[in-house]
């Protein structure tokens, strides 16, 4: 063993790698793991501050991360230590100073056992010493030594540090945390989130850990803790609170209506996070509208269990577009892609904001005029009868059924938006406006292209024109479900006849009708009724089917 220890240190120090023996005391004083709402504010950051460096031991995870780290250490004697560590990592650089409450010369400081890991300011307190508390440690101060201490609000202007750069804070300070706040006073502000290491009890002579003082100095601050000491010694994450106004969540960000529904509430300065279900070119529309880079895009598994997670960050709308979005792949897709994806994840949101406290999300859910199935020549409106005649308007039907139970029975600012069909050019190859526009593109049309029924008669609008009508309706006070679409319906066939017309074609000869293609119980015709947005919201869609083909062809 011996032997080949030597081999592999001389290979090691060929590539300017060091091997080091790690001591097994060390194990009881590290940084606990990070959970998963750590995780996300690090990633949301643009740096990270760690206060109370020591070794360095979490400077591998920080350049997984890829971020900009700066390293504060007070110990000279382990700070050299700190810099071999560091050294590797370009976005990393560590400063060895004393942090606290004032600028002082020759103050003491006292040096621990246990690999200098509990070394601080203060000596330990009475408690400590007897072996009433850390017996099992055997934590003892073994030397003490004269520091120069600074605030952080003087190191910021004496080092030139730039703290936009570094917005997550892990502070470690061995029971000088409080001390080292007041001292941080102006910096703060640059601060978003962070860890900070407290006491319930007095391990320290200062007790400057105390969570009671901490807590209150952070709240003061605008700081809220995610979570509560689960030991008398431990870290807390704490995140500073964003405006209401300023943030928004889009369940199912990189469809169609999520995509131009981001674009949108992003020139409104909105700080906009989503939620995708895809894992397979999922960004796809984002980098269409050139805000891929702009957003913050949660992957969601197929339990589910990050959701809670991601909700908890407090969002002032929330906008429900995802879901399983194909009536003819409902009937094969029953449980998972159709019900699932649309219940499940419903009930999980609509339990959170009833349990918030004041101010609660206010809630969008994207149902379907597929829920009123056929229907005689008639405008259907918002209350209108409900004949679903797909699993997927089935789905629909029942989401909007239990937003509207949650709106009654809890008084939550709930509601759905009925939907009737709207394209755009970030619209699925396998719809009828996308699928005849990239026809028509193809210089060889010996071919036939394939649809389904022709007599159908719908209401086709815009996607993006929906966004901003669903911004106003967003706006307004009064909670109520509304019907979204243009008002005027028309044959397929016209729609087709229409495309074809623009590049001087008959579509009689181009296209083939495949039964294959027809809807199980295919609705023949929708019209609708939009009196209700027009009269209370006090807009409509503009632009019609005519529109649309320009935009397409």
């Amino acid at each position: 063993m011996k032997y080949l220890k030597k081999i592999l240190k001389k290979i090691l120090r060929y590539f300017d790698w060091k091997l080091i023996k790690i001591q097994k005391t060390q194990t009881s004083f590290v940084h606990q793991k990070p959970n998963i709402e750590e995780i996300n504010c690090i990633l949301d950051s643009n740096g990270i501050l760690h206060l109370g460096a020591h070794r360095g031991k979490e400077s591998v995870v920080y350049n997984w991360f890829n971020k900009q780290v700066l390293w504060i250490e007070a110990n000279p004697v382990i700070f050299e230590d700190l810099n071999d560590n560091i050294k590797l990592y370009y976005k990393q650089n560590a400063l060895n100073l004393l942090l606290g409450d004032k600028n002082l010369n020759d103050v003491d400081f006292f040096i621990s056992n246990k690999d200098f890991s509990c070394s601080s300011i203060h000596d330990l307190s009475d408690e400590v010493k007897k072996g009433d508390l850390w017996k099992e440690h055997d934590v003892r101060m073994v030397d003490k030594i004269k520091l120069n201490m600074i605030t952080l609000d003087n190191a910021v202007e004496k080092y030139n540090i730039n703290l936009k750069n570094f917005d997550h804070w892990v502070v470690d300070l061995q029971g000088a945390e409080a001390q080292f706040l007041k001292g941080a006073d102006k910096s703060i502000k640059y601060c978003k989130s962070m860890v900070i290491e407290i006491s319930k009890k007095k391990f320290y002579s200062g007790n400057s850990a105390n969570w009671i003082e901490i807590k209150k100095i952070l709240k003061n601050k605008g700081f809220t803790n995610l979570e509560e000491p689960k030991t008398d010694h431990c870290d807390i994450l704490f995140k500073k609170s964003i405006k209401w106004k300023k943030k928004i969540l889009i369940y199912g960000i990189t469809g169609q209506d999520g995509s131009y529904c981001a674009n949108l509430f992003l020139k409104k300065k909105f700080v906009v996070h989503g939620i995708s279900r895809k894992y397979k070119n999922w960004d796809k529309n984002l980098k269409f509208l050139n805000i891929s880079n702009k957003v913050r895009v949660y992957k969601i598994d197929s339990k589910y269990r990050n959701l809670n997670n991601i909700l908890k960050n407090n969002y002032k709308f929330i906008f429900y577009l995802g879901g399983q979005t194909s009536v003819i792949a409902s009937y094969k897709k029953l449980e998972y892609e159709t019900f699932d994806s649309q219940i499940f994840p419903l009930s999980i949101i609509l339990d959170f904001i009833k349990n918030q406290k004041k101010p609660k999300s206010k809630f969008m859910f994207s149902s379907s005029s597929e829920i009123f199935g056929s229907q005689k020549k008639i405008k259907l409106n918002e209350l209108s009868e409900k004949k679903p005649q797909s699993p997927y308007a089935l789905s629909k039907f029942i989401g909007s059924e239990i937003i509207k139970s949650y709106r009654e029975m809890f008084s939550l600012p709930v509601f759905s938006i009925i939907f009737f069909n709207h394209e755009s050019l970030l619209r699925n190859k396998k719809f009828i406006f996308k699928k005849i526009s990239n026809y028509l593109k193809q210089q060889d049309y010996s071919k036939k292209i394939s649809v389904g029924n022709l007599n159908i008669i719908r209401d086709w609008g815009y996607s993006e024109e929906y966004m901003n009508i669903l911004y106003k309706i967003m706006q307004n006070k009064k909670i109520e479900d509304y019907i979204l679409a243009t008002g005027h319906s028309i044959k397929l066939n016209e729609i087709i006849k229409l495309f074809f017309n623009k590049k001087k074609l008959n579509y009689k000869k181009y296209i083939k009708v495949d039964k294959k293609l027809f809807r199980k119980f295919d609705i023949k015709e929708n019209y609708a009724d939009i009196s209700k947005l027009k009269k209370i919201i006090k807009v409509y869609p503009k632009k019609n089917f005519r529109d649309l083909i320009n935009l397409f062809v």
